[in-house]
């Protein structure tokens, strides 16, 4: 493998994707994964590439994610990704369960991890609902959010209540 020839297509997936031309990203992302297979980098350039093609199909992307995990499990921004990906395809369980690995592999940033989780949670949760949705599915929601919030700041939910009381 030419290493140049590998770098000229990473950085041909990048441009295109700045670009938003997914397809065309797509497709150099392909071939720097071919060229070096053992490098994650291609493989999560190729799931956000591949976010931006509606034909591809979710499992297929969420692929692409795990096999970058796969490749480098201490990269906190491909669980991220991977996991606000989820939510957008309203799996939650597994959107949590990859939140919360980044928040293990980077201790000292969890409380970003964990309140990302929250806010995407909490916006594409909201943006579903619709004119017939009553004020107990809006709770509910509301409710799942502050525990994913009260997790990133480490405080139990009987301790808010006593902060938020005095």
């Amino acid at each position: 493998m030419a290493v140049n020839d590998w770098e000229k297509e990473l950085s041909l997936g990048d441009k295109y994707l700045e670009q938003y031309n997914y397809k065309e990203s797509l497709k150099h992302y392909k071939k720097a994964s071919e060229l070096n297979p053992n490098s994650d980098k291609p493989f999560f350039g190729m799931a956000e590439a591949a976010r931006g093609i509606p034909k591809i199909n979710v499992n297929e992307i969420i692929g692409y994610y795990k096999k970058a995990i796969e490749l480098n499990q201490k990269e906190p921004l491909y669980y991220t990704s991977l996991g606000a990906f989820y939510i957008e395809n309203n799996m939650i369980n597994e959107a949590e369960h990859v939140y919360t690995e980044a928040a293990k592999i980077d201790e000292q940033n969890k409380h970003l991890y964990l309140s990302e989780l929250a806010i995407e949670y909490y916006s594409t949760s909201i943006a579903r609902l619709d004119d017939d949705s009553t004020q107990q599915e809006l709770d509910e929601i509301k409710k799942k959010a502050l525990n994913y919030f009260l997790r990133a700041i480490d405080l139990e939910p009987a301790k808010a209540q006593t902060l938020l009381q005095n």
